[in-house]
């Protein structure tokens, strides 16, 4: 399923949000990591946000859960969303990225009230 252009928006300032506790340039080094060694350009990690995880570990090792839980927590707090760790990043990953698509769908096919036609 292609992620909506809101979701795909919203995951890569997540994921830059929280790259952002490295500082600037260790950010900008792990972008290009993920573009020369996993063929993960900026661009295309909403639509691969599988690769992240594994990618993230073998920059950091045991280091990566604290980057991985500041995104998911930035991508919960963007969609409204109650945010809650877990222990196991993969899975974590997976299940949040299929809550908040089915928060923004849910609010897509929400009604909008029209003005009663006169």
């Amino acid at each position: 399923m292609e992620p909506s252009l809101e979701f795909e928006n919203i995951l890569k300032d997540s994921v830059d949000k929280g790259l952002s506790i490295l500082g600037e340039s260790p950010k900008q080094a792990v972008y290009s990591y993920l573009e020369k060694e996993c063929n993960l350009p900026k661009e295309k990690i909403a639509s691969n946000p599988d690769l992240l995880v594994p990618a993230i570990e073998r920059i950091f090792g045991s280091g990566a859960k604290l980057l991985e839980t500041q995104i998911l927590k930035t991508l919960y707090e963007k969609v409204g969303l109650n945010f809650e760790p877990n222990e196991q990043p993969r899975i974590a990953l997976t299940s949040s990225l299929d809550k908040v698509r089915k928060a923004l769908d849910s609010k897509e096919q929400v009604p909008v009230n029209k003005p009663a036609a006169t």
